[in-house]
């Protein structure tokens, strides 16, 4: 995430990253850009930008854009959701990925938001969840109206275009959440 964050940051991009506090250390020793300063430099910067942070603090602007540091996963979540102008898009990941897409399309089926969702499939990396999916639509755990709340895109033009093109399904719930 943090090349595309830098990629789509240096050509004029608005990009704006959500961690929670716990994982600000870790995602930040795991970067491997190039800087003249020390891991122990860079790491001392951070900690004391993490201890005394206000909300909304920037951590490498210059580069990556603007990033939040929240208290916890589901503030993170929340909030992603509703910065999320042009919908989600999920790249190739692990658990928290799977986590994260699962619950924004929950979201979306019980009318809390209704962005586009798109599974961005690089080398048929979700080949194998997309058959789940059919498999559950299939055999009646998902409707086939809230199996489209999902779009599947193989290229990067696709995404645009899914994102651009997309309609939300009939067959959600129209519930009143109030303020989320």
């Amino acid at each position: 995430m943090g090349i595309i964050a830098k990629e789509v940051h240096t050509n004029g991009g608005h990009v704006h990253g959500v961690i929670p506090d716990a994982l600000v250390k870790k995602e930040r020793n795991n970067n491997t850009t190039a800087t003249s300063e020390s891991v122990d430099e860079i790491n001392s910067k951070l900690q004391k930008s993490v201890d005394h942070h206000e909300g909304a603090t920037l951590i490498d602007e210059q580069s990556y854009g603007r990033t939040t540091i929240v208290q916890d996963m589901h503030t993170r979540k929340r909030m992603m959701g509703q910065e999320a102008d042009g919908g989600f898009v999920a790249m190739p990941g692990g658990f928290g990925t799977l986590e994260e897409i699962m619950e924004i399309t929950t979201w979306s089926q019980l009318g809390i938001h209704c962005k586009p969702i798109v599974l961005f499939n690089i080398d048929g990396f979700y080949d194998d969840f997309i058959k789940f999916l059919n498999s559950a639509i299939e055999k009646g755990f998902i409707s086939k109206k809230n199996g489209q709340i999902i779009a599947i895109a193989n290229t990067a033009e696709e995404v645009i275009e899914k994102l651009d093109n997309y309609v939300v399904p009939d067959g959600r719930f129209t519930l009143q959440w109030g303020n989320q």
